[in-house]
């Protein structure tokens, strides 16, 4: 089932500032920080990975495949499955707040691969740093 965007002339003005653009072909292109997606495009049933918890006692993430999102006039909420428990999800952007701050991150199999590349070279900085060999 299809979720239909509630407010269809915010899709509009979300659309001509770039932000979310509601696809006939059923994909959603969101542009926010939050979104680490090739082209920033979200596709219904292709697997992600949600990270979420960023605090001193760390971290969760889950494997999530994408079902659905629409926009409701304050949110966009995007509803996710988690692979291993079936359990649904609900996670929301509101492209209001300024602040920019994501207590999650989403990502795909290419963001995770450029997001690794910066760790492995943050380390291996970090291991010059201290002494080592940087390798």
């Amino acid at each position: 089932m299809k979720l239909q965007d509630k407010y269809n002339y915010d899709s509009a003005i979300l659309g001509l500032n770039n932000q979310y653009i509601a696809s006939d072909d059923g994909t959603f292109y969101v542009n926010h920080p939050c979104i680490l997606i090739r082209d920033q495009t979200l596709i219904p049933d292709k697997t992600y990975l949600l990270i979420s918890g960023f605090n001193p006692d760390g971290m969760s993430y889950l494997v999530v495949k994408f079902i659905d999102c629409y926009h409701d006039n304050v949110f966009l909420n995007i509803f996710l499955v988690d692979i291993h428990s079936k359990q649904s999800l609900k996670i929301q952007i509101d492209f209001n707040d300024t602040k920019n701050e994501c207590p999650w991150i989403l990502l795909d199999e290419s963001s995770m691969k450029m997001v690794m590349d910066k760790v492995a070279d943050q380390m291996e900085v970090y291991d010059y740093c201290m002494g080592g060999n940087g390798k």
